[in-house]
Order: C-alpha cells, then structure tokens, then sequence
C-alpha cells in the first residue's frame, strides 16, 4: 500500500479538490491516505476526492473549514475504508459517496468511527454522512452532530425509468449523535 501522510495543515487555494484520485476504470488502488491535516479551501473544494478508485484506505485525518466536501467518494469505487477521521466545519456533506447509471456505483466501502460535526456551512440541506446510490457498505460506529439535516442519509434511484434498486445491503448501526 501506497501511504501519504503529512503533519502540516495544507492551505489550497484552488477549484480541485486537495487530493483526488481519479480514473477512467478502477486501476488507482492500494493508496493509503492517513495523517493528513487539511483545511481552509475555496468554495467547493473537497478535501479528498476518489473516483473509480479500490482499496483505498482513508485513515487518522483531519478535515476542517472546507467550501466542499471532507471526503467525496463517487463512481466505481470499492473496497474504500474510511475510519477513524476528524471531519468539521465544512460547506457540504462530511463524507459523500454518491454513484449514478453512467459513472457506475461504489460498493463495499466501511465508514467508521469517524467524528463529524458542523457541516453544511454553505449548503444548508447537506448531511453527516450521505450514501447515494451504494451498496454493501457499513456505516458503523461514527459520532454525528450540529448537520442541518440527516446525521446520515442513505438513498437509491427506484424512480427513474426504469427503476434501478442500487442502494442495497448496506449496514447502519451503532452511530452517534
């Protein structure tokens, strides 16, 4: 496993997210992300970004006054551990993993015992945790509070045309808030 780890708090002043993984099939994989402080970004900037990314382990960080989200995980990405981060005082979601029929779904991702406060500062219909369009994952263990909507919201795509059930076999349990 490849690890990145830093201890200095990192001040990004650009429209990409801080650090992102991205590809055009799920070939950026065994990347550990641990240790890292980032703070203080533009407007929608994530602090971490994964598309399309696989074994990929998102450890020990923490993530504050962001203009996006603390970790944005989208498309097919799978075997995704986010664990054990400290995510607050950020524009949207604290961590958002969504899929869609074009980009492909993230499956087998395990959330947990991160910390999660204050999200939402700029976009007030925003969650702790959102699960789109996700399937076998675990949401376990995290401490969620001070989120203008939903601790953690989980949501398929049963209305469109034709209706595709891909949030499935998911597992919530033990959170608090």
């Amino acid at each position: 496993i490849y690890t990145l780890s830093l201890h200095d708090a990192l001040p990004i002043s650009s429209s990409a997210s801080v650090f992102s993984l991205t590809a055009d099939a799920p070939t950026a994989f065994n990347i550990g992300i641990e240790g890292l402080d980032i703070g203080y970004t533009d407007r929608n900037q994530h602090a971490i970004s994964l598309f399309n990314a696989g074994q990929v382990s998102i450890k020990g960080n923490h993530l504050f006054n962001l203009g996006g989200h603390g970790i944005a995980v989208s498309g097919g990405a799978d075997n995704v551990v986010i664990e054990g981060n400290l995510i607050h005082e950020v524009g949207f979601d604290g961590i958002a993993v969504y899929g869609e029929r074009s980009i492909g779904n993230p499956s087998q991702l395990t959330i947990r015992n991160n910390y999660v406060h204050h999200t939402g500062r700029l976009r007030g219909d925003s969650n702790g945790i959102t699960l789109g369009r996700g399937s076998r994952t675990t949401i376990a263990h995290n401490r969620i509070h001070d989120v203008p909507r939903a601790g953690i919201r989980l949501y398929g795509s049963a209305f469109e045309t034709p209706p595709t059930y891909d949030a499935a076999a998911n597992v919530v349990a033990y959170n608090d808030r």
